[in-house]
């Protein structure tokens, strides 16, 4: 796999990266690439860099960054090869970034094994650009399907291989087709799959009862508390409970808020909202209306609760791609949370 899923815990970069502590510029992710110029890690520290100029609008920068890691090949020539593609279409560059887009697909389908992860991010890349490409997108995900049936992939991309199996649902609905036998498939599994989330939801995440959840009269949105990265240690502290099913750190509370997240969206729901929750306002809360912290239920009313009292606070999920990612990381939603290699 090319994506950011592979990484080198202790390699200089990453070390790097750790010490900083907060979430680095773009010039920080090029001088570190200037000092450690015989470095294999130059390469993604520039695609680092390239993805902070390109959410600062400097696409032209961003191009160029780009351009940089793929001169320097290696495992991330693909995801240089991506953020090319991207940053000609958003400078308008249209017949170039076609070019880069074909050149990588030929690169790709000649590739030994399948690299289901690229052919994914192009297919969202596609699907989602400023003028978007949903017959390109239909190709590349038909291309991406075959190789994963054919090459009969394994468990580390079952996730990109149902990944992809949504996306196609998604072009083919842009393309105004008719739900065909994979489509139904989909939406089947997805079915299944947010009763059983909804069968087990952990305090802070509310649905209706379950005669409406799938009742052509009962539409229902998914509401899912989060909270801040700054009080989840104190969280974890209150609510040791809580650890088994969000993790001890906040990357993997986060993944599992998105997981959620995605099997509501998939289940029927109108809309996701991601309520934000602070310990403080949590503790006026529960004072005000006598309620008992720790009681089952006490964390969903108050995700209710604030949801209708602090609205402009409600994050509606997915965000845009090219947005801020809803986990406070500080990076595009796309190379965070919205990434398939951490789903």
């Amino acid at each position: 796999m090319n994506g950011p899923a592979a990484r080198h815990a202790d390699s200089p970069y990453d070390i790097f990266l750790a010490g900083l502590g907060r979430r680095a510029r773009a010039e920080e992710y090029e001088q570190w690439a200037r000092d450690h110029d015989g470095d294999p890690e130059v390469p993604r520290a520039l695609i680092h860099a390239g993805w902070e100029r390109s959410q600062a609008g400097d696409h032209e920068q961003a191009l160029a960054l780009f351009r940089r890691a793929l001169e320097r090949g290696g495992e991330q020539a693909r995801n240089a090869r991506v953020g090319v593609v991207e940053q000609l279409y958003m400078l308008g560059r249209t017949d170039e970034g076609h070019a880069a887009r074909d050149a990588l697909r030929a690169e790709l389908d000649a590739a030994v094994p399948a690299d289901l992860w690229i052919y994914n991010e192009m297919v969202e890349l596609l699907s989602e650009a400023a003028d978007p490409q949903p017959e390109a997108a239909l190709e590349w995900c038909e291309a991406a399907l075959a190789r994963a049936d054919a090459e009969n992939v394994g468990e580390d991309d079952a996730d990109l291989r149902q990944s992809l199996l949504i996306n196609r649902s998604v072009a083919r609905g842009q393309l105004g087709l008719k739900p065909d036998e994979l489509d139904r498939a989909v939406e089947a599994e997805a079915d299944t799959d947010v009763l059983e989330l909804l069968g087990r939801l952990p305090d802070g995440l509310s649905a209706p009862p379950a005669a409406d959840r799938f009742s052509d009269e009962g539409p229902f949105d998914g509401l899912i508390l989060r909270w801040t990265r700054a009080d989840f240690p104190e969280v974890l502290g209150r609510w040791p409970q809580l650890t088994a099913e969000y993790g001890d750190d906040y990357e993997t509370y986060a993944a599992a808020l998105q997981r959620s997240a995605h099997r509501f969206s998939t289940g029927g729901a109108v809309r996701v909202r991601m309520v934000t929750g602070m310990l403080a306002d949590f503790d006026a809360y529960v004072r005000h209306r006598g309620d008992a912290p720790d009681a089952p239920g006490t964390r969903t009313r108050y995700a209710t609760w604030r949801d209708a009292e602090a609205a402009d606070e409600t994050l509606l999920w997915p965000p845009a791609r090219n947005g801020p990612c809803w986990c406070e990381s500080g990076r595009k939603y796309k190379k965070c949370c919205g990434d398939p290699a951490r789903n």
